[in-house]
């Protein structure tokens, strides 16, 4: 058995689960600035803000059933 590959499968598992931890962290940092610019575009009045080639702006989603 080629131990090398062994020692690389490890090491690459090892950086997917940091990977997997960090994109936690960014989605947790993510949802909590949404919530922030939410109300910040309520109290402004404002529907979309443009800055740095992004275009950011609140979605207005609507649900229809039929019971």
């Amino acid at each position: 058995m080629d131990i090398s590959q062994v020692k690389e499968f490890i090491q690459l598992t090892t950086e997917k689960r940091d990977l997997e931890d960090a994109l936690r962290g960014i989605k947790d940092a993510l949802d909590h600035l949404e919530k922030e610019l939410i109300e910040q575009f309520i109290e402004d009045g404002v529907d979309h803000v443009r800055a740095d080639g992004f275009t950011v702006y609140r979605q207005r989603t609507i649900y229809g059933g039929v019971e």
